[in-house]
Protein backbone atom coordinates (compact mmCIF):
# COMPACT_ATOMS: atom_id res chain seq x y z
CA UNK A 1 0.00 0.00 0.00
CA UNK A 2 1.23 3.70 -1.09
CA UNK A 3 1.71 6.39 1.51
CA UNK A 4 -0.98 8.07 -0.21
CA UNK A 5 -3.46 5.36 -0.10
CA UNK A 6 -2.46 4.54 3.57
CA UNK A 7 -2.42 8.32 4.22
CA UNK A 8 -6.55 8.21 2.57
CA UNK A 9 -7.35 5.50 4.28
CA UNK A 10 -6.59 6.53 7.52
CA UNK A 11 -8.19 10.30 7.06
CA UNK A 12 -11.22 8.27 6.02
CA UNK A 13 -10.90 6.53 9.06
CA UNK A 14 -10.70 9.13 11.07
CA UNK A 15 -13.33 11.12 9.79
CA UNK A 16 -15.65 8.82 9.93
CA UNK A 17 -14.78 8.49 13.64
CA UNK A 18 -12.84 5.92 14.23
CA UNK A 19 -10.35 5.69 17.26
CA UNK A 20 -6.32 5.15 17.21
CA UNK A 21 -6.59 1.53 17.67
CA UNK A 22 -9.15 0.99 15.20
CA UNK A 23 -7.74 2.84 12.44
CA UNK A 24 -4.27 1.11 13.54
CA UNK A 25 -6.00 -2.50 13.13
CA UNK A 26 -7.51 -1.43 9.55
CA UNK A 27 -4.38 -0.10 8.44
CA UNK A 28 -2.33 -2.93 9.58
CA UNK A 29 -5.10 -5.12 7.65
CA UNK A 30 -5.48 -3.45 4.48
CA UNK A 31 -1.36 -3.58 4.21
CA UNK A 32 -1.61 -7.07 4.45
CA UNK A 33 -3.99 -7.00 1.68
CA UNK A 34 -6.91 -8.68 4.33
CA UNK A 35 -10.03 -7.14 3.48
CA UNK A 36 -12.48 -9.41 4.52
CA UNK A 37 -11.02 -8.85 8.30
CA UNK A 38 -11.40 -5.16 7.66
CA UNK A 39 -14.56 -5.22 6.67
CA UNK A 40 -15.64 -7.44 9.55
CA UNK A 41 -14.08 -4.73 12.03
CA UNK A 42 -15.62 -1.68 10.33
CA UNK A 43 -18.98 -3.59 10.47
CA UNK A 44 -18.57 -3.89 13.71
CA UNK A 45 -18.06 -0.32 14.47
CA UNK A 46 -21.19 0.96 12.13
CA UNK A 47 -22.85 -1.52 13.80
CA UNK A 48 -22.27 0.07 17.46
CA UNK A 49 -22.44 3.92 15.73
CA UNK A 50 -26.07 2.53 14.21
CA UNK A 51 -27.10 1.44 18.31
CA UNK A 52 -25.74 4.94 19.42
CA UNK A 53 -28.37 6.89 17.10
CA UNK A 54 -31.17 3.92 17.87
CA UNK A 55 -30.51 5.08 21.97
CA UNK A 56 -30.36 8.92 21.35
CA UNK A 57 -33.32 8.96 18.70
CA UNK A 58 -35.29 6.97 22.25
CA UNK A 59 -34.22 9.79 23.84
CA UNK A 60 -35.80 12.52 21.49
CA UNK A 61 -38.71 10.55 21.16
CA UNK A 62 -39.37 10.46 24.62
CA UNK A 63 -38.38 13.96 25.24
CA UNK A 64 -40.76 15.25 22.46
CA UNK A 65 -43.92 13.16 24.26
CA UNK A 66 -42.61 15.05 27.27
CA UNK A 67 -43.08 18.23 25.83
CA UNK A 68 -46.15 17.29 23.87
CA UNK A 69 -47.90 16.74 27.60
CA UNK A 70 -46.89 20.04 28.72
CA UNK A 71 -48.19 21.98 26.35
CA UNK A 72 -51.28 20.28 26.00
CA UNK A 73 -51.61 20.53 29.49
CA UNK A 74 -50.91 24.46 29.33
CA UNK A 75 -53.23 24.98 26.69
Amino acid sequence: MENQERDALARNLKDAGCGPELIRRCLLLAADQRPGEEIRLLRGYRLRLLEGIHTEQKKLDRLDHLLYQLEKAKA
